[in-house]
């Protein structure tokens, strides 16, 4: 009778040990997957962040030598001006070069020094700043539209941590002559990816050059941090 009773105590006894150290290893193996940095990181990139469309507080009176100021705008402690460089009697004058000239985009610090100049775009009548942002990682986004006698693409430029760099050019214009296409832009970012997407349901490719109507089957422009590329 006694060494039934020793050979239950020594089974209970095991069971308990196992159990705590099962529910031990449970716990650690928990506590490794919250505190993995690059799981969570995996876990934010899943996400989609979505840009919209806000109008910055505009400047008036800022005068630049030489300078026609068309729009003047205050993002912090810079400023996002558009307009050209005044011919002198009908003579392009420097810094504008026969091969890059007209309406173009300065990006100013609190003293107003150019901290970055874009190529001109030549006899456009139009290159409009407007602006994208999103409320999670502060970047900044500004699309000026362009026009001559009707509306072809933008250039698209990113501003992150108080700099600008230019990324591209969207070609792509709705198939409504009335419509410009910073009305139909959709933006979007995931997995460190930025997806320029429009809404409408027909657009126009290269308008002004070729004008080519297509259906919109998810027509969109993909960056990646280094390359801006074309998806139709």
């Amino acid at each position: 009778m006694r060494i039934q009773k020793l050979i239950f105590l020594g089974i209970t006894i095991f069971v308990l040990k196992s159990c705590k150290e099962a529910s031990t290893e449970k716990k650690a193996d928990n506590s490794s997957v919250i505190a993995n940095p690059s799981k969570r990181d995996l876990l934010n990139n899943l996400q989609t962040i979505n840009y919209y469309r806000f109008k910055p507080d505009s400047i008036a009176g800022l005068q630049i030598k030489d300078f026609q100021i068309d729009d003047c705008y205050q993002l912090s402690d810079r400023k996002i001006i558009t307009g050209y460089y005044e011919p002198l009697d009908g003579k392009i004058i420097f810094p504008d070069t026969e091969k890059d000239y007209g309406r173009r985009l300065l990006f100013l610090n609190k003293n107003n020094d150019i901290l970055f100049k874009s190529k001109g775009v030549g006899d456009t009548y139009l290159y409009e700043p407007y602006f994208f942002k999103n409320d999670q990682n502060g970047k900044t986004l500004v699309i000026c539209q362009l026009a001559f006698e009707y509306f072809c693409g933008g250039n698209l430029f990113l501003i992150d941590n108080n700099n600008i760099k230019y990324i591209g050019n969207i070609d792509v214009e709705s198939s409504d002559s009335e419509t410009k296409m910073v009305d139909i832009v959709r933006i979007s970012e995931k997995k460190d990816k930025m997806v320029i997407s429009f809404d409408a349901k027909s657009l126009i490719l290269e308008p002004g050059s070729k004008d080519l109507e297509v259906k919109n089957k998810n027509v969109s422009y993909v960056y990646d941090g280094k390359i801006f590329k074309f998806i139709k």
